[in-house]
């Protein structure tokens, strides 16, 4: 008898599963940080991410973000950071913000048969150019017979013209003016590196203390990095949403797509080698 109630006995284990089963995504990461006994600012140095971004995670607050692509890609990496599993938290995480991906938008193709002029816009059309065309001929009719009465003929003179011959000469001098301002100076280009948004990409270019740019480049737009941008480094929360040209070749991406990556130095060699 000991044994049968030994086994019908719930285990210490199912009260917890049920208790995490309640629990939001923010509630479940702030006690896995709690366990090991992190501060988020330290956990912010570690990963690059601000401290604002993580305690929004943990507090449920995703308006704080951009959009769903960089939530998501901060979920992940602070997921796995604590030990948890990512695929898991994102999933209850699109539960949660009710996350549908953007469906296709077909357009309706309209019927042939709508464009095609009817009987009675075709009679129509046919009677204006009929009285348009009987007008003009009876009018052109009557200019013509005006026209019929020959002016007296009158004899001029032959006048023969002796044609001028005018010796050009140009000096080799005025040529080499003429050839000089036509030459226009060639322009230097205005950035060897350039950052083309593959999908909407969180950017943060800064030169020491000064920040360059700090926005979300929307997919499509491009960044021309400024000239002299050895000292500056590149700050993104999604690497593999964009294309980066160097001296108008694609360099290979910084990272997949939703990755974290700080610290960039954007200077030509350096994203050459990377």
């Amino acid at each position: 008898m000991a044994k049968v109630n030994q086994i019908d006995a719930p285990s210490d284990d199912e009260p917890k599963k049920e208790e995490e089963k309640t629990l939001k995504v923010g509630q479940i990461l702030a006690k896995a940080r709690q366990k090991r006994r992190r501060e988020i600012k330290r956990i912010a140095e570690q990963l690059c991410i601000r401290p604002s971004y993580l305690e929004a995670l943990e507090n449920s607050q995703y308006g704080v973000f951009p959009g769903h692509v960089y939530a998501i890609g901060f979920l992940k990496t602070y997921a796995t950071y604590l030990g948890l599993d990512a695929d898991e938290l994102v999933d209850m995480y699109k539960k949660e913000t009710d996350f549908m991906p953007p469906e296709p938008v077909i357009m309706p193709i309209p019927e042939r048969s709508s464009m095609m002029p009817t009987l009675k816009y075709l009679f129509i059309g046919i009677l204006i150019i009929s009285i348009v065309w009987v007008i003009w001929y009876f009018a052109s009719y009557a200019e013509v017979e005006k026209k019929a009465v020959l002016p007296p003929i009158v004899e001029k003179e032959e006048i023969t013209l002796i044609p001028e011959v005018v010796d050009e000469v140009t000096s080799p001098i005025e040529d080499q003016e003429i050839v000089e301002e036509k030459s226009e100076p060639s322009l230097p280009p205005s950035s060897r590196i350039q950052i083309i948004a593959k999908e909407d990409v969180w950017l943060e270019i800064q030169d020491e203390d000064m920040f360059i740019f700090n926005r979300v480049l929307k997919a499509g737009e491009t960044f021309d990095v400024p000239q002299n941008s050895d000292n500056m480094l590149l700050k993104t929360g999604n690497a593999g949403g964009m294309d980066i040209l160097v001296d108008g070749e694609k360099i290979k991406p910084l990272g997949p797509s939703g990755a974290v990556r700080s610290r960039i130095k954007l200077s030509p060699d350096s994203l050459k080698n990377h």
